[in-house]
């Protein structure tokens, strides 16, 4: 058909960076469909690190809150410090109300800083 939406949504992991190096205070996720729109029952956002108290694996998505057009976010109530992220994967995944999926997954090694000498 003429007006099917055979477009996946556009999906992205704005924050934390795949190069982010120190605290993480959020997790920023942009999204979009311009067809026939989000379906935002089927947002999920998996984490292998604990956050919020949600264990890893746990589905974080109805935990963000919208802050824009097109952008979620989800404050942690504690930083995440390099030493509870050192490894650290993101799922995230969305459909379109036509079915079109689009999924992200971001690793994250964070690399501790350098001990300093004592003298």
């Amino acid at each position: 058909g003429w007006h099917l939406d055979d477009n996946r949504p556009v999906l992205t992991l704005a924050e934390p960076t795949s190069n982010h190096n120190g605290p993480l205070y959020r997790l920023r996720i942009g999204m979009n469909d311009y067809g026939s729109g989000l379906d935002l029952s089927t947002f999920t956002v998996t984490s292998t690190v604990e956050i919020n108290g949600h264990q890893p694996g746990v589905n974080l998505g109805p935990h963000f809150e919208q802050k824009t057009d097109g952008v979620w976010e989800l404050p942690f109530k504690i930083p995440l410090s390099y030493l509870s992220i050192i490894a650290a994967r993101w799922t995230a995944s969305i459909k379109d109300k036509q079915g079109n999926e689009t999924k992200v997954v971001r690793i994250l090694k964070v690399t501790p800083p350098p001990r300093t000498a004592r003298k």
